[in-house]
């Protein structure tokens, strides 16, 4: 429980910063940008995270590796990087897909604003409750249904017919959204050893972020090719995808050990 509570109050702000900190970095920078920035951000991250968060005692593997090993023999972290990886692509879609969204309900920049205040919104009021939620429900399940409702969300702002309505579906995601990212973070901390925590964290942020610039670059080539709205249906299905292909993954993995 304890986890969970220190987990909410930190989960925004990272989540945030995968998500609305590139939007504005893709606003300001241009088309080529959003690659370059989310790039960088690996690295520093990876690098800073890394280098910052060793224990004390000298335990922890001195090698920025260290977390992407212990990821990659981790039932449960490999399959989480893989499904979200997915669910991030869709997001990167649909932030690139955000401003024209707006100009097409004839709301503009003055929309696109009110957009991403719904997500805000959402996020702020997903943080307050989600230690409860997670508390009541249970890690896995807040986190799969949390992912895949929101996801479900996201996609359904393609056929959303006014700007209100728009704006309330990025609220109820990111609300959604906030819950999750709660569940995620407290299941990670667990199954995650003090002795390389802080570079499983840092190998996430950097896989997270990859996946999050492959969804913000392909976004302009996706937009142009099928449009606006398609581009929102196409980030649901991308992001329900990879919350029933977590599930999957995660039940496997559960069936092997549990045949072992």
């Amino acid at each position: 429980m304890l986890v969970t509570i220190g987990t909410a109050g930190r989960v925004i702000g990272r989540k945030a910063q995968c998500s609305r900190g590139s939007t504005s970095g893709f606003s300001s920078a241009g088309a080529g940008a959003p690659a370059t920035i989310q790039s960088f951000n690996t690295f520093t991250w990876a690098t800073v995270s890394g280098r910052f968060s060793e224990r004390r005692d000298g335990s922890e593997p001195h090698d920025l590796t260290a977390g992407f090993r212990f990821v990659a023999r981790s039932p449960f972290l490999r399959s989480l990087a893989i499904g979200w990886s997915l669910f991030l692509i869709g997001i990167g879609l649909m932030l690139v897909a955000e401003l024209p969204m707006a100009r097409l309900l004839g709301a503009g920049s003055l929309g696109y604003g009110v957009m991403v205040s719904g997500w805000a919104a959402g996020s702020l009021a997903g943080s307050l409750v989600a230690k409860r939620v997670v508390a009541r429900h249970g890690e896995l399940p807040s986190l799969l249904w949390g992912a895949g409702c929101a996801a479900i969300a996201l996609g359904a702002i393609g056929v959303a017919p006014w700007l209100a309505s728009a704006a309330a579906l990025l609220a109820v995601a990111g609300f959604l959204n906030a819950i999750s990212a709660v569940a995620e973070e407290t299941m990670v901390q667990r199954s995650t050893p003090d002795a390389v925590r802080s570079r499983v964290m840092a190998a996430q942020e950097a896989i997270w972020i990859a996946a999050l610039g492959i969804g913000l670059g392909a976004g302009g080539a996706v937009l142009s090719a099928v449009g606006v709205r398609a581009t929102y249906l196409l980030a649901g299905v991308l992001g329900l995808g990879g919350t029933l292909l977590l599930a999957w993954l995660l039940s496997r993995a559960r069936a092997r050990v549990t045949a072992q």
